[in-house]
């Protein structure tokens, strides 16, 4: 089911636009450092000041994977390789991940996860995005923001920030987007 995005209550939309500020800054190149684990530790050993434990203690490359990928593109098995693994630890979110799918023969995309600021994080988005996302009935909580072709879906405490970059053959974003949210969020 789908509803405008003006119909979130106001705070929920302020919550959401800090996340995409927070997920902006994390795309930066040289932002992260490549990973040493599968799994996520925070930095500095605490909670990061939010006092929360995160959602989960997958990665992003755990949460979208290349099966994901192959059937929401409509892939052949094997087609997509797996994707490279960075922790992106910050004050406000010691668990995040990023998982880079680029140079791969169908295309490329960027999957990011934030497993306990999340829902603080979802509910900044709103008051700038306004009217630009879609709210998709998804996990807790879901948007497609069509002029920068991405998707947010939460579960709990968990963002999982999908962000497909180029499609060998082309094909509207939007779709496999919101495909790849509910792999993701039915994984969490």
């Amino acid at each position: 089911m789908r509803r405008p995005f003006a119909a979130i209550p106001r705070p929920a939309r302020t919550s959401l636009l800090v996340v995409a500020l927070i997920v902006a800054a994390c795309a930066s190149p040289g932002s992260g450092s490549p990973a040493s684990s599968s799994e996520p530790s925070p930095a500095g050993g605490g909670d990061g000041g939010n006092g929360s434990d995160p959602g989960t203690t997958l990665t992003a490359c755990e949460i979208v994977t290349p099966a994901d990928i192959e059937a929401a593109l409509g892939l052949d098995p094997g087609a997509a390789a797996d994707g490279r693994l960075t922790e992106n630890p910050s004050a406000e979110e010691p668990y995040a991940s990023e998982c880079s799918y680029l140079a791969q023969a169908w295309g490329g995309m960027v999957v990011q996860v934030l497993p306990s600021y999340g829902l603080d994080y979802y509910g900044t988005l709103g008051p700038d995005l306004g009217d630009r996302a879609e709210a998709l009935d998804i996990g807790d909580g879901g948007l497609w923001v069509g002029d920068i072709e991405r998707g947010y879906f939460l579960k709990g405490t968990v963002l999982v920030i999908v962000n497909i970059t180029r499609l060998v053959e082309p094909t509207p974003f939007r779709e496999p987007t919101i495909a790849l949210g509910e792999a993701a969020v039915a994984r969490l």
